[in-house]
């Protein structure tokens, strides 16, 4: 029969249980529930933690709440919001759409979050290693890498 919401048993090798979603903002972020606090309580047994998760989700490049996007400082778009499902340009009327749908439709985003890998040793060849698609939206599971002057 079918579980309870709440009642879900850690994710196996098999792929998580059918209480589990893919995260909608970013594939490489893995899988989300709503759960009931009893369940949590087993599954962070069985998971790395909030620090790794934190951790994972700064290294795609997935902000989240106030302390990565600062109230009245930055824009959705800056935070990548329009790129991780956030942001929605065929609905209307939400708070600030007319200036993030002209900022998108002009092609004037002069800010976004980024992931940054740093490599010992020389820097081209750490280059010479990847592999990075042409053209692929952020955040990508490739990293953006920036060259030193």
């Amino acid at each position: 029969g079918a579980k309870a919401l709440g009642e879900a048993e850690a994710p196996s090798s098999a792929g998580p249980p059918s209480e589990f979603f893919a995260d909608p903002r970013f594939s490489a972020m893995g899988h989300r529930a709503v759960l009931q606090a009893d369940a949590v309580a087993s599954l962070c047994e069985a998971t790395p933690g909030l620090e790794a998760y934190h951790h994972w989700r700064v290294c795609c490049a997935v902000p989240e709440g106030p302390a990565d996007l600062p109230a009245d400082s930055v824009l959705p778009l800056h935070g990548n919001l329009d790129l991780l499902n956030f942001v929605s340009f065929s609905k209307g009327c939400y708070v600030g759409q007319e200036l993030t749908a002209r900022t998108k439709h002009r092609g004037a985003v002069r800010r976004r979050f980024f992931s940054v890998i740093a490599a010992d040793g020389d820097p081209e060849d750490f280059l010479a290693g990847l592999q990075l698609p042409l053209h692929s939206p952020l955040p990508s599971s490739a990293p953006a890498v920036a060259r030193p002057p």
